[in-house]
């Protein structure tokens, strides 16, 4: 699975969990160091979970993996031996090493969303006992290029902002607002 931040890779594998009737145990590699990533492998052996999502894969399939190549393929070939499904997650398949590649069944791209899918994503984020104020330029804000979960964080913090303020309606400001923090933000995370 292959797609930035918030592009729907987690939700997609809830919803292969879901249509197999189990559950999904996910994990963020990226959390993760070296001795932490060899006691994950024997704990995954020892619950053998149905489908698993391994988020920040570039962390043991990059160019300085955080396990060896022989840990790694003895882990595949035990997912495999046990019908196991075992889902990769990454943001760039430039991060996965090419030995990788040909191991990885198949490669799923979660793209950003286009302004006309953003639109629907704006739209479709208030809960429905949310009031929106008329001066939402929602042409502008499909412009923002953002995933579905940045469009939801955005959401969330404008619903917040305005019922702090008291106000009756999420406003054009109230977006622009939390647009503005969720970028301050993002700049200080790179």
């Amino acid at each position: 699975m292959v797609g930035a931040a918030g592009t729907g890779k987690t939700l997609a594998a809830q919803t292969i969990a879901h249509d197999l009737e189990t559950s999904l145990v996910w994990v963020d590699l990226a959390l993760l160091d070296d001795r932490d990533s060899l006691r994950l492998l024997q704990e995954i052996a020892g619950q053998s979970p149905q489908v698993l999502l391994l988020k920040s894969a570039q962390q043991w399939l990059g160019r300085h993996p955080l396990l060896s190549p022989n840990h790694l393929h003895q882990f595949l070939q035990s997912r495999q031996q046990k019908h196991g499904l075992t889902l990769f997650s990454v943001h760039s398949l430039h991060s996965v090493r090419p030995y990788w590649q040909p191991y990885l069944g198949q490669v799923i791209q979660f793209p950003v969303p286009n302004p006309s899918a953003r639109l629907k994503l704006w739209q479709q984020a208030f809960p429905a006992q949310v009031v929106l104020n008329a001066d939402i330029d929602w042409a502008k804000v499909s412009r923002w290029r953002l995933t579905g979960g940045e469009i939801r964080t955005i959401v969330y913090q404008a619903t917040v902002h305005a019922m702090a303020t008291a106000s009756p309606t999420v406003t054009m400001a109230h977006l622009q607002q939390s647009m503005q923090a969720f970028s301050q933000s993002r700049q200080r995370r790179s």
